[in-house]
């Protein structure tokens, strides 16, 4: 990796993770937004070695599972994209798992620059094991499990999709025939 964009709604947040980062001796620009991120990395070469890492603010799940949806379309691009959390922070790590990004633990003896270095030759892991899952869903079905699990109803999940509630409820009964859920408790707490 060469360029690091640092994405988080909290300035404190951003700061901390440019601060920790910095060892990385990579070229950093942060962003407030997802979508402002978005905007910048669609101007520039995805073929480049970028890594987009998003740090989560201080509040539960369900008030930033937007931004972790609106990454997606980043990883399509061809861009590395990560998160920034704690080995403890299961709800995070489980939404990052659906969605297939990456991750990067602030509590992990690794130093980040490390772990930024596993992250961008393939490898991830909660305590270093390689990534070699293949998810049987498609990234939109993705989407729609990551935001049903962190509890959005399906009007709240199409609107973070920019589709339909029908959509989303079609998507809905896929991914529980494709996970072989059975009803909408296992759905909501199931792995995939």
């Amino acid at each position: 990796m060469k360029h690091l964009h640092v994405v988080s709604p909290d300035p404190l947040r951003r700061n901390a993770a440019k601060k920790r980062l910095a060892p990385a001796a990579l070229s950093m620009q942060s962003y407030q937004s997802v979508e402002q991120a978005s905007r910048t990395l669609n101007t520039l070469d995805a073929g480049r070695p970028h890594l987009v890492v998003y740090v989560p603010p201080p509040k539960p799940i369900e008030q930033f599972s937007h931004d972790l949806i609106s990454l997606l379309p980043l990883k399509g691009l061809g861009f590395t994209v990560a998160i920034i959390c704690m080995s403890t922070e299961d709800a995070l790590i489980q939404s990052a798992d659906v969605l297939q990004i990456s991750k990067l633990f602030y509590d992990v003896k690794e130093q980040l620059p490390a772990q930024i270095k596993r992250v961008s030759s393939g490898t991830n892991s909660k305590r270093g094991r390689k990534v070699a899952k293949k998810s049987p869903l498609t990234p939109r079905e993705r989407s729609v499990l990551v935001g049903l699990q962190a509890g959005l109803s399906l009007k709240e999940v199409a609107a973070n999709l920019a589709i339909s509630a029908n959509t989303v409820s079609t998507y809905k009964v896929r991914i529980m025939q494709k996970l072989g859920y059975k009803n909408n408790a296992e759905l909501l707490q199931g792995k995939e």
